[in-house]
């Protein structure tokens, strides 16, 4: 995580965005790929709320797939510790916490701890990227392209232990793979979660249904 925030701070600077605002922005909105995608889109001239707003949400649709398999969890906190929780969620933590739920059962203080925390390096790393920014004027320099990759299949292979996550997994790379070759772009991945997500979600209701009439 604090790679990707020094990126991200070293990104937004370079691109002309004063520091402040790139601090608030990690800060606030505190959506890790998001952000460089709508720093990227203003420095190249889209400046439209409504439509940076849609490119962010579009992005961020894992996070939605994401609540809704720690619903279970956190159904029972009230309604200002969900949307606390929400906020605070990111792609590693909801590794770490779900891996812990699901064999250790859930613990309020254990999630908002691995929230907070990667959420206080995710600022932090964005500032010192900030500072060092007139030293490190390319984030690639920092190997982060690379780092990116490793991260999401570190955080991908404990999650393979069941069925239904391979299964997702196959559905959503391949699915990625062939929609990013038919020209849908950056679009492929979200569509790919999408399909994958919707996958399990039909094989399960299929499988529940067959059970039942057995």
């Amino acid at each position: 995580m604090l790679p990707f925030a020094i990126a991200f701070g070293i990104f937004g600077v370079t691109s002309g965005i004063p520091a402040f605002y790139v601090i608030l922005m990690s800060a606030t909105v505190y959506a890790g790929l998001a952000q460089f995608v709508v720093v990227n889109m203003y420095t190249s001239g889209i400046d439209q709320i409504p439509l940076l707003i849609g490119f962010v949400m579009l992005v961020n649709v894992r996070f939605f797939l994401m609540g809704i398999s720690l619903l279970p969890y956190s159904a029972l906190q009230p309604k200002w510790q969900r949307f606390l929780l929400a906020f605070g969620l990111s792609d590693e933590p909801y590794v770490v916490v779900i891996n812990r739920f699901t064999t250790k059962g859930y613990n309020l203080h254990y999630q908002v701890y691995a929230y907070s925390l990667v959420y206080l390096f995710w600022v932090l790393g964005t500032a010192i990227g900030c500072a060092v920014s007139r030293v490190i004027t390319d984030p690639l320099a920092l190997g982060v392209d690379f780092a990116m990759c490793a991260a999401f299949l570190v955080m991908l292979f404990p999650r393979l232990r069941s069925p239904q996550n391979r299964l997702a997994a196959i559905v959503s790379s391949g699915s990625a793979v062939i929609l990013h070759q038919a020209g849908l772009g950056e679009g492929a991945i979200v569509a790919a979660s999408i399909l994958g997500f919707c996958t399990v979600v039909a094989v399960k209701n299929l499988f529940s249904t067959y059970v039942r009439e057995a």
